[in-house]
């Protein structure tokens, strides 16, 4: 009840530039490539600090869990009648049966970045609770030593139609 859910329409393209902004400097530090491809005609019905919000933490993550000169890229995928935005990296990559931990608050799973940042291991865990207040989902993919992909979906924008 302390978090309010106001969702209205916004430019994900700029909330991603946004978030690129915000990081850019701890990417520099490992000489990595932030990619936006997100269209700039994407529109998503959301609440803005929200998005901001869950991408600072993916994006973060990605630069925490890639080596030097990687990247992370930002993307969209249409699926069904959801938009599916999707965070990718080029890290170190999470071990299959380790994936279910990653969104439980009753189990420890913590790991350190590949300069030895330090992980809480409750950032994604907030994501997904972040998700279930927009009635949203969360889904990972990842190969170890080849990167992770974590994917969540959110609600276009219609144009013209009133959500």
């Amino acid at each position: 009840g302390i978090i309010n859910y106001e969702p209205r329409r916004i430019a994900l393209r700029e909330v991603v530039d946004h978030v690129f902004r915000v990081l850019e400097s701890r990417a520099a530090i490992k000489s990595q490539s932030l990619i936006n491809e997100v269209e700039i005609a994407t529109e998503v019905y959301a609440d803005k600090n929200m998005i901001s919000a869950l991408l600072i933490n993916l994006v973060n993550n990605g630069i925490k869990f890639t080596p030097q000169n990687g990247s992370i890229r930002v993307y969209t995928v249409t699926q069904n009648e959801k938009l599916k935005i999707c965070v990718e990296d080029t890290g170190v990559g999470i071990e299959e049966e380790n994936i279910p931990k990653l969104f439980r608050i009753d189990v420890s799973y913590q790991r350190q970045g590949t300069e030895r940042e330090p992980g809480t291991g409750l950032g994604l865990i907030m994501c997904k609770e972040y998700l279930s207040l927009m009635g949203e989902t969360i889904s990972v993919s990842s190969q170890v030593g080849k990167g992770t992909t974590i994917s969540f979906t959110v609600t276009p924008a219609l144009s013209g139609a009133q959500v």
